[in-house]
């Protein structure tokens, strides 16, 4: 099977689903597994999709010895979404697996570099892609949606990305800073990408509408354009999302990958409403999470009369967040001894890259994580469906704004303080 790397979505189908192929042998299913990269023996896991908000993801652990791996277990209404974890967070894995309950060979292999424009935001990392499956009809469908996209947009698509990535450009400057051929070169790249995103959402969009698209294919579909990225999203509204959902059949509809996408829609539902109650002129939300010494802080105790505080949600990962991040410097020095504090809060998951990057941005003030990435529990809280994102607070705990970036924060800032 050819490599592919799709950057804004990644996908394996790993299994048969029942009643397509073969009837299941038995109500387990098995992954034998092998790694075609050296890795040192560690914990692996097998994670499964929430199937709603309030309950954890179901985990299977397993050990990997000489490269080779075993899952076992049962699945209530296969098939089942999941994803492959490393004890090391220094290997990543790039897609997600569609478990049934049957016995399936897998083989894992390194990700074509020049393929993988995701890589350039892995620093020091191992990642891996499939490379075969045997033992799945399911993946037998799903290997003809996305070899269909392959050739259609995604490897035109991608071979755009990897030209941008050979450019080198450093996005978290400013765009007068970069270099005028590299920045021409970007936007003259960046405008043939858009229409391939547009097309590839169409087709879609038309493979939905066709009566003779199976419904296996339409939830991989509503699956993918969770990681649409710059392809752009195949769907206007929740609403046509939940349609789609609602008109599966049955069967499929009672599906553990079927209840993971309302889960994942019942969160982003819970997201909207939160970021209603944390929008400017309500009161703060009060969290506590620890910091880069694993000390506890809490907001509330963070506020003094007089002074101002902005609760900022990032990442390491995120190009347009340290982007910011100078905007906020340059605030922070010009205000922290009589009126301003910053509390940043990281959706990261690794501790390393947390630290470096703040090292690296000569960030200052104060920083939190629970390393839940982008299962954070305080942005939750503050329903941030995208970062950069931010809140100003004044003395009271009120929130005076939000979403202040580049010279927003400024602005809002000198309203706000008078000087």
């Amino acid at each position: 099977m050819k490599l592919k790397s799709v950057f804004f979505k990644s996908l394996l189908v790993a299994s048969a689903f029942c009643g397509l192929t073969t009837a299941c042998a038995d109500d387990h299913f098995s992954i034998e597994g092998v790694i075609k990269k050296e890795i040192r023996d560690q914990e692996i896991y097998l994670d499964f999709e929430k199937l709603d908000i309030n309950t954890p993801e179901k985990r299977i652990k397993s050990k990997l010895v000489d490269g080779k791996f075993h899952f076992e277990g049962e699945i209530v209404n296969p098939p089942a979404r999941a994803q492959i974890v490393f004890e090391d967070k220094k290997i990543l894995y790039t897609g997600w697996i569609y478990a049934e309950n049957s016995d399936i060979d897998l083989v894992l292999a390194e990700l074509d570099s020049s393929k993988a424009r995701t890589i350039k935001n892995k620093r020091g990392k191992t990642v891996l892609t499939v490379e075969s499956v045997e033992g799945s009809g399911v993946h037998d469908k799903y290997k003809a949606l996305t070899e269909d996209l392959w050739v259609r947009f995604d490897e035109e698509y991608e071979g755009l990305m990897g030209q941008v990535s050979a450019l080198n450009i450093d996005f978290t400057k400013p765009m007068n800073s970069m270099d005028p051929e590299s920045l021409k070169k970007f936007q003259e790249l960046s405008k043939k990408m858009g229409p391939i995103g547009k097309d590839r959402s169409e087709y879609l969009k038309n493979k939905l509408n066709d009566p003779k698209t199976d419904d296996l294919t339409k939830l991989f579909i509503l699956h993918d354009n969770r990681m649409a990225g710059g392809y752009g999203s195949v769907f206007e509204s929740e609403e046509q999302q939940k349609s789609i959902l609602d008109g599966l059949d049955q069967n499929l509809r009672d599906s553990q990958a079927a209840k993971s996408f309302a889960a994942y829609m019942d969160k982003n539902a819970l997201k909207e409403k939160l970021a209603m109650e944390v929008e400017a002129g309500n009161k703060f939300k009060n969290f506590t999470q620890p910091d880069v010494n694993n000390e506890p802080v809490t907001v509330s105790e963070l506020l003094s009369p007089g002074r101002y505080l902005l609760v900022d949600f990032w990442a390491s990962w995120c190009i347009p967040c340290r982007a910011e991040n100078p905007h906020i410097l340059k605030e922070y020095k010009k205000y922290h001894s009589e009126y301003l504090d910053v509390l940043a809060v990281s959706l990261d998951d690794d501790k390393d890259e947390w630290v470096n990057a703040i090292e690296e941005d000569g960030m200052p003030w104060l920083h939190v994580s629970d390393l839940k990435g982008r299962d954070n529990d305080a942005a939750l809280l503050y329903g941030v469906s995208g970062i950069p994102m931010n809140f100003l607070l004044n003395d009271k705990g009120e929130i005076v704004a939000s979403n202040l970036r580049g010279d927003e924060l400024h602005k809002a800032l000198e309203k706000v303080i008078g000087k």
